[in-house]
């Protein structure tokens, strides 16, 4: 069958052929050219065939479909191949039911199609923070996003063809806080802002960081993944994970504004339509921006046609000069710059504030008003 080229179909369903016949397949299975479908449905096959069918796919460009049902392959095997549908173009589909390994094969391929399941723990931060600091040692402080995703993010996305979350987390792991930041601050800063955000937590949440969620590597691959072109923008994985998210986390900095950046207004106005702003939301960082002022139609992107798509959807519910009227007060938010009639205290680069503080300070406020008002009622009345 190696040299063999009419043959494009092999069943061999309930034969018992083992790891053995299994591996005897594989090595058939590097030289063949033809054979599209595969059945090997009750066949006794272990982790030593799965993995040797696995290795062989690895080279293989014809077959389409492999059925490896009620077999006694693992999970150790279901991983091998559960990677080999991503390197492998041509293979579409692969069968696993009824093997110990199948659940996790499932819940491999469930949180790779669900971008809610693409979040990093917190304390995964705190290691790659730390990480980061050995390999960049006195230059540390200044190293951005940027660099920490060359030289840390990008080696393991490329090496096993997935993001960094879905590396260190094969079933995924589900989002507690989608974060908006910038690629440009000092990582160590944005990693400080977090650590202060969730101080008093007893449980760290898990985060959804951009760097850490998608698969870093070329633009084309970024690209193919932002929802951007043909694909719906409320369909992006950042607007599905920020729909699934159950806090929101802004991380300002002192470099560079992210009311300038398209993705960022983006991710402000879904979390405002996903009602995560006010009350489920935390600013931190510092309000080095907030006296500025820029038209969302002046925001920049790394790709010009991710801005027009984006203004393009968001506009359908909101004008231009809404979308700035509401970034303006975002982005004061928190600010010593800020007028006095919200009386929102200012906030460091070390301090984070609760978006629903400046409703509570404004209700506060009118709370006092009107008690004042009472006094002087009755003052004028024992007149």
């Amino acid at each position: 069958l190696g040299t063999n080229k009419s043959v494009i179909s092999l069943n061999l369903t309930d034969n018992d052929i083992g790891d053995d016949g299994a591996l005897a397949l594989a090595n058939m299975l590097v030289s063949n050219e033809t054979i599209t479908d595969i059945n090997l449905r009750t066949n006794k096959i272990g982790d030593d065939g799965a993995k040797g069918i696995a290795t062989a796919l690895c080279t293989n460009k014809s077959v389409t479909t492999l059925n490896l049902t009620d077999n006694d392959i693992r999970d150790e095997s279901a991983l091998l191949l559960a990677d080999i549908l991503l390197t492998n173009k041509t293979l579409m589909d692969i069968k696993l039911s009824q093997n110990i390994g199948a659940n996790y094969f499932e819940s491999i391929l469930a949180a790779r199609a669900d971008p809610r399941m693409w979040a990093i723990s917190y304390e995964k931060l705190m290691m790659v923070n730390d990480q980061a600091m050995k390999l960049f040692m006195e230059g540390f402080e200044h190293k951005t996003m940027r660099d920490v995703n060359k030289v840390i993010i990008i080696p393991v996305c490329q090496k096993t063809k997935k993001s960094y979350a879905l590396s260190t987390n094969a079933c995924g792991l589900k989002i507690d806080v989608f974060v908006s930041h910038s690629w440009d601050e000092p990582f160590g800063a944005f990693v400080d802002c977090i650590k202060q955000a969730y101080l008093n937590k007893l449980t760290k949440p898990n985060l959804w960081i951009c760097a850490f969620g998608l698969l870093q590597g070329t633009t084309e691959e970024i690209q193919s993944q932002l929802g951007t072109g043909e694909v719906a923008l409320d369909q992006s994985p950042f607007v599905r994970a920020l729909k699934g998210a159950t806090n929101y986390l802004v991380v300002r900095n002192c470099k560079t504004d992210l009311c300038a950046r398209i993705w960022c207004i983006c991710e402000f106005l879904y979390a405002k339509e996903f009602e995560l702003i006010p009350d489920k939301t935390i600013v931190t960082g510092p309000d080095t921006f907030a006296g500025e002022s820029i038209s969302c139609d002046d925001a920049k992107s790394f790709d010009p046609s991710d801005k027009v798509k984006i203004l393009k959807e968001l506009t359908k519910n909101n004008s231009v000069n809404e979308i700035n009227e509401y970034i303006k007060e975002f982005r004061a938010f928190g600010s010593s710059k800020k007028t006095v009639e919200t009386e929102v205290r200012t906030t460091s680069a070390t301090e984070s504030v609760d978006m629903s503080s400046i409703e509570r300070l404004l209700k506060k406020k009118d709370e006092e008003h009107d008690e004042e008002l009472k006094k002087k009622d009755e003052e004028l009345k024992k007149k």
